[in-house]
């Protein structure tokens, strides 16, 4: 690929674009050396302040976003996670970069306008150098353009000579408290609990996260759970993997309309066929009848709120689509005796 339009180098008073050798700009006569040099190999570790997220702090990093800490900067860069952030510089009548490094003195530290990029896969985040003048470093090995290298939280970047660590939230804490006495009473987990309780609404979590995961274009994530512990309350505290957006949703939407419509969860779960243990006359089944219809209208109702949610301007037949697959994973964790806890209880 051609480097010729990153080398030039952009005056940052009046944005001229000069020969990548100028000493000043041929337009307003700005000095455009660089006085903070980039050398070919990494800098000494000793010449490093490295600024670290501690364990207690990474586990207040917000959900669904990628922290950056640019060393010598007090505030933290927050980004809104997405398919590709793109690392470089603005320049007028070009592409944005998601992270304009412009701020931080990107240009005499030797970021190139389209510098590098972090790409969202299944498994997590890569990184990779976009064929930049000054090379892109992570944890202090250079690396080869145009070929990822995978992201863990806490690694140390190098764009030419701007330092950074990026952190990422990459497991949730879901509490799940026993509303119905589903867990009964023996404060401890059996396997007939995890499977016929627990596993039915993880499965659900998963299955909306793969809807929510459609919807906004990105890669389906790899979800797995990390631990499950019984709480001295009788409830669960369940550390899972790849299903933030999914279960911010569900905590933020489905639990409050769930409490909101507790009588009509409960008149569906006594005209539920499973429910009758006597028989029924014809008026009776009939009443039934209407109560799972009413309240099936109502669960389809919800299923398009919250594709509207998340796709406002997707053409409707694309909503009619995604609403409709969530329909069945929402259900079983309306339908669950578990409910899912807000944060604050975590």
């Amino acid at each position: 690929m051609s480097h010729a339009p990153e080398d030039r180098l952009v005056c940052p008073d009046c944005q001229h674009e000069n020969a990548n050798d100028a000493q000043i700009c041929a337009q307003c006569g700005k000095s455009l050396v660089i006085t903070v040099p980039v050398p070919p190999s990494a800098p000494e570790k000793n010449a490093l302040v490295k600024a670290e997220i501690k364990p207690d702090e990474a586990s207040e990093l917000a959900p669904n976003t990628v922290t950056l800490l640019i060393a010598g900067q007090t505030e933290p860069v927050v980004i809104p996670i997405q398919r590709e952030i793109l690392f470089g510089r603005s320049a007028p009548g070009e592409a944005q970069p998601t992270v304009d490094l412009s701020k931080y003195n990107g240009h005499m530290l030797g970021v190139s306008r389209h510098h590098a990029k972090m790409v969202a896969t299944s498994n997590g985040f890569t990184l990779e150098d976009l064929g930049s003048a000054n090379g892109t470093w992570l944890n202090e090995n250079r690396l080869a353009a145009g070929k990822p290298r995978p992201l863990k939280g806490g690694d140390q970047i190098r764009f030419g000579h701007l330092i950074a660590f990026v952190y990422f939230a990459a497991v949730d804490v879901m509490v799940l408290v026993d509303s119905v006495g589903a867990l009964g009473s023996h404060h401890k987990l059996t396997p007939r609990e995890l499977t016929n309780t627990v596993g039915p609404l993880l499965v659900a979590l998963t299955d909306i996260q793969q809807v929510v995961s459609t919807v906004q274009g990105r890669p389906q994530p790899d979800v797995s759970v990390k631990s499950i512990n019984m709480m001295a309350n009788n409830s669960l505290q369940v550390k899972l993997e790849g299903v933030s957006e999914a279960l911010k949703l569900v905590r933020e939407q489905v639990m409050p309309w769930k409490a909101e419509n507790a009588e009509l969860i409960a008149q569906f779960r006594g005209a539920t066929p499973s429910a009758q243990t006597t028989t029924l006359s014809d008026a009776e089944r009939n009443q039934n009848e209407e109560q799972r219809q009413s309240f099936r209208s109502v669960e389809s109702h919800l299923a398009k709120a919250l594709i509207e949610r998340l796709a406002p301007h997707s053409p409707e037949s694309e909503k009619a689509t995604h609403a409709e697959r969530l329909v069945m994973p929402l259900e079983t964790i309306i339908m669950s005796g578990l409910v899912i806890a807000d944060r604050s209880t975590d």
